[in-house]
């Protein structure tokens, strides 16, 4: 008798939790579509340009989740150097195959000063081969290199960290994530006018509820902050783009 109501209230528990857990993700993602659906890329084109910046990859370098371009990685760059002009030709969604497939097309002008990648996220959340990724983003720096005296490369963050995920497979996005970051960091050490922008360790010092858009994946504008002062960070150590 005892047993029989154990028995039953864990499986209403386990009920109540499933159906929790199943509308919080649609929740979830249905913030994703609206933040998804409004993103603009950041671009500027200013007279007598002195500096030639291009944005290539996924989502977070379109800035889906910023409340406004300027607050965008690329748009905080814009900032940086006004006098540059700065090319956009990111995606939502883009995954590394895709940018490798597309990549003759997207560099369209000879030289650039710099350009900065966001690329790997998609394919880690999307369960793509993670040899096959770090294959593509392998080709995807050396032939950008042909056009850039400069090349960074963010690939994610600690996906397993963002509250959409749900709990079963956070550790899961987490490895994956720490994967491609340990490519990245050894790209770096083989590689001239390359830098990797190590996100993966890095402490926010803030709630996810300010590093993240209200999708729980995207960044807010909080977050590109973060990730645009890596970005600055590393290219102050590895380039001449910052004094």
């Amino acid at each position: 008798m005892i047993f029989n109501y154990i028995l039953a209230i864990t499986a209403v528990t386990i009920v109540v939790a499933l159906g929790y857990g199943l509308l919080r993700l649609a929740y979830f993602v249905h913030a994703s579509g609206q933040i998804v659906e409004k993103s603009s890329a950041y671009e500027q084109t200013p007279e007598n340009t002195e500096t030639k910046i291009l944005i290539l990859g996924d989502s977070t370098a379109l800035g889906t989740g910023a409340d406004n371009p300027q607050n965008s990685v690329a748009g905080r760059l814009g900032q940086d150097f006004p006098t540059a002009s700065v090319i956009n030709k990111a995606e939502n969604g883009m995954r590394s195959d895709q940018l490798l497939d597309r990549l003759d097309g997207l560099l369209i002008d000879e030289s650039y000063d710099l350009i900065v990648i966001h690329i790997g996220a998609n394919d880690v959340l999307r369960m793509r081969k993670l040899e096959r990724t770090k294959q593509n983003i392998g080709l995807i720096v050396d032939r950008s290199l042909n056009n850039a005296d400069n090349v960074a490369l963010f690939t994610s963050g600690n996906i397993g960290e963002a509250k959409l995920i749900p709990w079963f497979a956070r550790p899961l996005m987490s490895k994956r994530s720490l994967k491609l970051r340990d490519f990245g960091i050894e790209l770096e050490s083989e590689i001239d006018n390359f830098v990797y922008v190590d996100l993966y360790y890095k402490d926010s010092g803030l709630p996810s509820s300010d590093f993240y858009a209200d999708d729980q994946l995207h960044l807010s504008d909080k977050g590109y902050g973060l990730w645009h002062q890596e970005l600055r960070n590393a290219l102050k150590k590895h380039t001449g783009l910052y004094y």
